[in-house]
């Protein structure tokens, strides 16, 4: 059946591909910017390194730690082109980071009803709404998306009230049953719902990943299907706004969700089958514009995770929160130095239901500059 699905998907594109297009002159348009990271950050003796392991990971043994970031944001700096002919589109943009180099790479195609677009953009179920530049806040609560950018075929459709779209994604393989084979049988499907009613913005949004894992020595399979769902919106409030979000998510890491997970889907060989996980999202931003030079943000962020454990009388879980304050100061035209601190704060987690284990918190404070041309 899912086999017949993606043929009938192929043909409805080719049909829809053999309409002729207008020819028109090429337009051509070139931006850039360039983000420099200056803070300092103080972790105490009980924070892990969640960046590398999660719950795992060692920590800073009996002493605190402290360390200054002063570094070039290789991912967010970037080079971009945008072309234009008739109905036809595309973006192609890079960044300075020789390990990953480009960060898009898509053409459009205006087809009247609605848009077709193929290559490497932005998930549809990424739909963060921190401001923050220093803060991770796609660990802590805000929406991540499906590994951020994936390569997609994408139909958008314009509506009264706001646009949908729907896309077909490389689908995610990830896994770590250990298991010597990856079944996938159709590609990663994500919507997105996204408009206006009033001053009120928002996206309702969700999608669905099929994986199998095949144990090769007695060719069994064990299904490693995941989703997600969540919504956001935006309230303005004359020079104010607030901004809210929740989503839910079964197994991120098989999903290919963009977040560092602390749990990943596991094999349980007493029952022979597999444990899920489960994440649970929330994020709140107030903001406040006083003038065209300054403005200002909070933001809080939690987020909660929990393993199925079917050999032990307890399940894994682990939480964590942040907080953070930015006051983006534009000094000139293209010109942004923006002051921020915030707050990571790890809480605890408990693995088989055993006593929970404190995991600390890591301060940080600084600036953040940024050039665009």
């Amino acid at each position: 059946m899912r086999k017949i699905f993606v043929v009938m998907l192929a043909a409805a594109f080719v049909a829809a591909c053999a309409l002729p297009a207008m020819a028109a002159d090429t337009e051509v348009s070139f931006y850039g910017n360039v983000r420099m990271n200056t803070f300092w950050n103080d972790k105490d003796k009980n924070t892990a390194n969640r960046l590398s392991a999660p719950v795992t990971g060692a920590p800073n043994a009996l002493y605190d730690d402290n360390d200054v970031d002063w570094s070039l944001d290789n991912s967010g700096s970037r080079f971009g082109v945008r072309f234009k002919t008739g109905d036809i589109g595309g973006n192609v943009e890079i960044r300075a980071n020789n390990g990953s180099y480009y960060r898009q790479w898509y053409g459009t195609w205006n087809f009247g009803a609605g848009t077709l677009l193929i290559g490497h953009t932005w998930s549809l179920l990424f739909k963060p709404i921190d401001g923050a530049n220093y803060l991770a806040g796609c660990d802590y609560g805000d929406m991540p998306g499906r590994a951020f950018r994936v390569p997609q075929i994408r139909l958008t459709f314009p509506f009264e009230v706001g646009t949908f779209s729907i896309a077909f994604n490389q689908p995610s393989t990830s896994h770590s049953t250990g298991f010597g084979d990856t079944d996938t049988s159709v590609p990663n499907i994500e919507m997105n719902f996204g408009g206006k009613i009033g001053p009120v913005s928002f996206n309702v949004f969700g999608g669905y990943n099929w994986l199998d894992a095949v144990n090769t020595a007695n060719d069994r399979e064990y299904s490693l299907n995941s989703y997600a769902y969540g919504a956001n919106f935006s309230i303005p409030f004359g020079p104010a706004y607030f901004k809210g979000l929740y989503y839910h998510c079964k197994n991120p890491t098989e999903y290919g969700l963009g977040i560092t997970s602390s749990f990943d889907a596991n094999y349980n060989a007493a029952t022979d089958s597999i444990e899920d996980v489960d994440v649970d999202g929330y994020f709140a931003v107030l903001g406040f514009k006083f003038n065209d030079m300054v403005s200002a943000e909070i933001g809080y962020g939690y987020l909660s995770q929990e393993r199925e454990d079917f050999s032990n009388p307890g399940d894994d879980e682990d939480d964590r929160a942040c907080y953070y304050l930015m006051v983006p100061i534009t000094v000139a035209k293209g010109v942004t130095i923006t002051p921020e601190i915030g707050k990571y704060d790890e809480k605890d987690h408990k693995l088989a239901g055993a006593t929970a284990v404190d995991d600390g918190d890591v301060v940080y404070y600084g600036a953040y500059w940024r050039i665009d041309f």
